[in-house]
């Protein structure tokens, strides 16, 4: 059996399996899941079609989908249930999701095209502002395309396109 963080959750609910996750499973799933956001941030930063806030934006925050998975269930059960092992892990993982966070921040290609929608902002039909929420009028963004709001980060923040 394979790492039941990296597996489909079934179930009503489609909770994780709590009762199967270990502890050790932790390390090989966050590495798998940096190393697929990696991969999609590469792959949307290299793109050769003009940016769009479909193939740029929206694609940018379902990068993270896994690590924002993992990342949830972990922090959940530091959170609810602390150990020393678990906080042996936080301190593990601060400096690779330090460096992943870094590592897109500073992408010059991605940069360009997040700059590219900026530049046009206006023309794209979406509403760009502090708080921002879905259904607060046409074209208002969903909550899961604000800053911070992505998978790994926080509650709302600026919104952007």
């Amino acid at each position: 059996m394979g790492n039941v963080l990296l597996g489909e959750w079934g179930g009503e609910f489609a909770l994780p399996p709590f009762g199967a996750i270990r502890d050790e499973d932790f390390g090989p799933a966050f590495d798998a899941a940096l190393s697929e956001a990696r991969a999609n941030v590469a792959v949307i930063a290299r793109q050769a079609q003009a940016a769009t806030f479909a193939n740029t934006t929206q694609a940018l925050e379902l990068s993270e989908l896994t690590l924002g998975r993992v990342a949830g269930v972990f922090y959940n059960l530091v959170g609810a249930d602390s150990t020393v092992a678990r906080e042996a892990l936080q301190s593990e993982l601060a400096p690779k999701l330090s460096d992943y966070g870094s590592e897109v921040t500073n992408n010059k290609a991605l940069f360009g095209r997040v700059d590219a929608l900026w530049q046009r902002r206006d023309g794209l039909g979406v509403r760009v502002g502090v708080g921002a929420r879905a259904g607060t009028g046409a074209g208002a963004i969903p909550p899961h395309v604000c800053a911070g709001g992505g998978a790994v980060g926080g509650g709302g923040g600026r919104a952007v396109d």
